[in-house]
């Protein structure tokens, strides 16, 4: 895998996010942030909402979905996203893959240590924590970290592939071949994660990596979204959208149809220009690496992160007729 970036990529960031509180909930426990870091800008101004990569690694994406009693949930995901920004906001920014990976690793985990030292501190804040979906660019590859069952998906075409991990305890039974999906549709614990960021001084997030084409967009969205909208459902929402704020509002206008359990949040980033090749009908591949794996293998001479794809490790699909 080609490590160092060589120049910057011309590509063009189209961006929407939007959060709601649902239905049921008092309040909202939800956090998003985009993030412009190159040059600065954070709020969902028009500078934001279309920018170019201002350089490897200079757009963040992050949505955290906390949870804990009093509304301590809001406070663990609020905190999250703003020390994660800090930390990718360190100088020099990510210019690398395994530079930019390293770096939400650090900043994950920093969130994580930040919220547990804060619940420690504050009877009424114990427990609480978050999960975290963090994703960031180099070179027209997208990095998504991972904590908790937050989720990522990229729609590319018509086809709509989820590209980041649950970790979740229906997850992993589905994996070890104890439940069947159809009995994961009535499972009594669908809301038990086996990880956030916060309820623990630790974590260990995974990542995902997916190499971009023209026109593709990324989806992350909290379980509000994905917990009560199917995929083919988002996947549609998105291609006959207007424009990515209609979709976004659609798709939560979707999840409050449906019963709007839960806080939603979602984020919308179409990505084009030049630099990017055209999609041509290929299966997103992916590899799913801790940071500390990678760091226990040996490193190559070039310092190149040691990463490949696995031609039998697909992500789910989905397609959706125009």
């Amino acid at each position: 895998m080609a490590e160092k970036s060589t120049s910057d990529k011309s590509i063009h960031v189209e961006v929407f996010g939007l959060t709601d509180v649902g239905l049921l909930r008092e309040g909202n426990e939800d956090n998003f942030l985009v993030a412009d870091i190159a040059r600065g800008h954070v709020d969902m101004d028009q500078d934001l909402q279309e920018h170019e990569l201002g350089c490897p690694g200079g757009t963040l994406f992050l949505v955290c979905d906390g949870m804990g009693g009093a509304l301590a949930g809001e406070v663990a995901s609020k905190m999250a996203a703003e020390v994660i920004l800090e930390e990718m906001k360190r100088e020099p920014l990510a210019s690398s893959h395994a530079e930019l990976i390293r770096r939400m690793n650090v900043a994950i985990k920093a969130a994580s240590s930040a919220i547990h030292g804060g619940a420690q501190s504050n009877l009424k804040q114990r427990g609480m924590g978050t999960t975290i979906t963090a994703s960031s660019l180099v070179d027209g590859r997208i990095y998504l970290g991972q904590v908790g069952d937050s989720r990522g998906y990229i729609l590319r075409g018509d086809e709509i592939f989820l590209v980041t991990k649950d970790q979740s305890l229906l997850n992993q039974l589905l994996e070890a071949g104890q439940i069947t999906p159809e009995e994961a549709k009535d499972f009594e614990y669908q809301n038990v994660i086996l990880q956030a960021a916060g309820t623990q001084a630790d974590v260990t997030p995974a990542f995902t990596f997916v190499d971009l084409r023209k026109g593709d967009v990324l989806l992350l969205c909290s379980d509000g979204l994905h917990g009560m909208v199917g995929d083919d459902v988002i996947a549609y929402t998105i291609l006959h959208g207007e424009s990515l704020e209609a979709a976004c509002k659609e798709l939560i206008d979707q999840a409050n149809r449906y019963g709007g359990h839960d806080n939603i949040t979602a984020i919308l980033a179409r990505f084009t220009g030049d630099d990017l090749p055209e999609a041509d009908g290929e299966r997103i591949l992916y590899q799913t690496q801790t940071v500390d794996e990678l760091e226990d293998e040996a490193a190559p001479e070039d310092g190149a992160a040691a990463a490949s794809w696995d031609a039998d490790d697909d992500f789910p699909e989905v397609t959706v007729d125009g």
